[in-house]
């Protein structure tokens, strides 16, 4: 089973869509999540409730999977016991404010050895391998 999140933002739901439908026509099973039917309890027990031969792809650090739940210690991707596919088109971390971004970082260590990071800019590899996360490429 192959889960991709639903995003709001056009570009983003164009290239889950795209990808959606590649994966499926390679004989993949792959569903749609919709996070927006989610609250911060009720997302992290989905997550957990997944199997250990599951993929998450998130293609985009916006997406609720790449997010903490208010009050969370960790992020919601934390709570998902199979693999995990971090898609980054844009800048590594871009946007975020120091503290949230070493927390991010430190989480995808965590998760570092059920994972693997698909970097557009060769930087962005480097600097995730710089840091511990061979897995990137």
């Amino acid at each position: 089973m192959i889960y991709l999140e639903e995003s709001p933002t056009p570009i983003y739901s164009r290239i889950v869509k795209a990808l959606g439908r590649e994966l499926a026509r390679r004989g993949h099973e792959v569903l749609l999540v919709k996070p927006a039917g989610f609250n911060a309890a009720t997302f992290p027990t989905f997550l957990r409730g997944q199997g250990a031969d599951a993929v998450y792809v998130s293609t985009a650090g916006s997406n609720a999977f790449q997010q903490r739940g208010e009050g969370c210690a960790g992020h919601f991707f934390e709570d998902f016991p199979g693999r995990i596919v971090f898609v980054h088109q844009d800048a590594l971390l871009g946007g975020l404010a120091f503290e949230a971004a070493l927390a991010k970082l430190q989480a995808w260590r965590r998760v570092a050895a059920r994972s693997w990071h698909l970097c557009i800019e060769p930087d962005s590899v480097a600097a995730l391998q710089a840091c511990g996360i061979a897995q990137a490429g």
